[in-house]
C-alpha cells in the first residue's frame, strides 16, 4: 500500500476520534441496560427471561464497544508514532 499523505491521515484520525465518542456513548449506555436484573421485582416469568436477554444483549455489546476502543486507541498510538 503507498504512504499516506498528511491529510489523509488527518482525515483517518478525526474519523478514529468520532467513532472512539461513539462508542463511549454506547458503552455508557450499554451499562445502563447491563445492570443486574431484580428478583424482588413483581414481573412475570417470561418477563423476566426477557429482562435478562436484554441484560445479556447489552454486556456482550458493551464488550464489543469496549474492544472497538482498544483498536482505536492503537490506530490513534500508531498515527502518533508515524506508524500508521
Amino acid at each position: 500500500m503507498s504512504d499516506l499523505t498528511p491529510k489523509q491521515i488527518a482525515n483517518l484520525k478525526q474519523l478514529l476520534l468520532e467513532r472512539q465518542a461513539e462508542l463511549e456513548d454506547l458503552i455508557s449506555n450499554a451499562e445502563a441496560g447491563s445492570r443486574p436484573v431484580s428478583l424482588d421485582q413483581p414481573i412475570g416469568r417470561v418477563s423476566r427471561v426477557d429482562a435478562l436477554q436484554q441484560q445479556s444483549m447489552s454486556q456482550a455489546s458493551q464488550r464489543a464497544a469496549e474492544k472497538g476502543l482498544q483498536q482505536i486507541a492503537a490506530a490513534l498510538q500508531r498515527i502518533a508514532s508515524g506508524d500508521y
